[in-house]
């Protein structure tokens, strides 16, 4: 599919603690350059770059990380936060 000069892709940043993840996950978008780049890796470092969205995972830490969350929310760098998480309890 042709990119649209009026719409440029859509940033990303991917955030997690396992390498293999975020490797893997950023090849999952190649497909797409056209309309997705991957700006940022990060293991346990800040977003540095101005992206659309940042890509959370939260399964290695699952119940303490709401400071990482909320640092991610609180970044000016980042337009949206998307947390991926399997535990979906209110207060957690």
């Amino acid at each position: 599919m042709a990119s649209h000069p009026s719409h440029p892709p859509v940033t990303v940043a991917l955030v997690d603690d396992y390498d293999v993840v975020l490797k893997g996950l950023a090849h999952l978008f190649d497909e797409y350059a056209d309309r997705v780049v991957v700006a940022e890796i990060d293991a346990n470092a800040p977003v540095e770059d101005f992206v659309d969205v940042v890509l959370y995972d939260s399964f290695a830490q699952p119940e303490s990380d709401h400071d990482q969350i909320a640092e991610l929310i609180n970044n000016p760098h980042a337009r949206h936060v998307v947390v991926y998480t399997w535990n979906v309890q209110i207060e957690l």
